[in-house]
């Protein structure tokens, strides 16, 4: 399985490209470089383009590709025919390279992709800080803790695994501080405390650096304050993390809202990794 690399156009693409070729090498998994054009009048400058980039990557360049059309569906057709177990995307695209939709482009391929998706931060330059972002295990999860604790492994890098009860939960009424509540939890035999146990016995397995955090409000709104104070180079989080009613009505989804307004790059999480 490859890495498909979407390349909007140089300089703007380099965070995506360099982050693209980081990943590739850490996972030892060859580059599709892949790029949309508007017009066929643009497939010559493209092809340069992409072939200037493949001489600037270190993992191997198994095809380069330029299509026609709309990115966003371009993209999401390579993922569904092509065998790619990973999308790699820009989180900002410049405007007038693709077309004026250019700011929901990571947000619908996040969400239609087959493959799992890479979002990458215009300021990404290194990969030393992971967040991990979990639900409560009931509905999987496991998938995401393994592909986020594979990359950090791979990238020796620290790693923040992160759960976010309810706003004012019942379990938590008159606790002032979340940090307190943590060991209790821990020590509890519900399906929550067996995921988060669980989740950390696998990142000392498999030789990670870890801290288990707990954060209390709305869901979205806790991950990307975790992601900010804890100045996270890569947040990884499910296609769809587990969500209680209360969020949903509060702020909808929560994976679409990270991916928009994440201060560093986004791992959505699809396919085993």
């Amino acid at each position: 399985m490859s890495i498909l690399v979407c390349v909007s156009g140089m300089p703007y693409a380099a965070a995506t490209v360099r982050m693209g070729d980081l990943v590739a090498r850490l996972r030892n998994s060859p580059v599709m470089l892949f790029t949309m054009i508007r017009s066929e009048g643009e497939r010559p400058l493209a092809e340069t383009m992409l072939h200037e980039v493949e001489t600037s990557l270190s993992a191997p360049v198994v095809d380069k590709v330029v299509r026609l059309g709309s990115p966003a569906t371009g993209i999401l057709q390579e993922s569904s025919i092509g065998e790619h177990d990973m999308i790699v995307v820009g989180a900002h695209v410049e405007a007038g390279f693709w077309d004026h939709f250019a700011r929901s482009i990571p947000h619908r391929i996040s969400r239609r992709a087959d493959a799992s998706v890479l979002i990458v931060h215009e300021k990404a330059a290194a990969l030393q800080r992971v967040l991990i972002c979990t639900g409560d295990g009931r509905r999987g999860g496991r998938s995401v803790i393994k592909a986020g604790a594979r990359l950090a492994k791979a990238a020796n890098a620290e790693v923040g695994l992160l759960y976010v009860t309810d706003p004012v939960p019942a379990m938590y009424a008159g606790l002032a501080d979340m940090d307190e509540t943590l060991p209790e939890l821990l020590q509890s035999n519900t399906p929550l405390a067996k995921h988060l146990r669980w989740g950390s016995r696998y990142l000392v397995k498999k030789g990670v650096t870890g801290r288990l955090k707990l954060r209390q409000g709305v869901v979205a709104d806790e991950i990307l304050l975790e992601a900010s104070e804890g100045h996270y180079d890569l947040v990884v989080i499910g296609a769809r993390l587990e969500d209680s009613i209360i969020n949903s009505l509060l702020i909808g989804s929560v994976t679409p809202h990270v991916v928009d307004r994440a201060p560093c790059s986004v791992l959505v999480v699809r396919t085993e990794l």
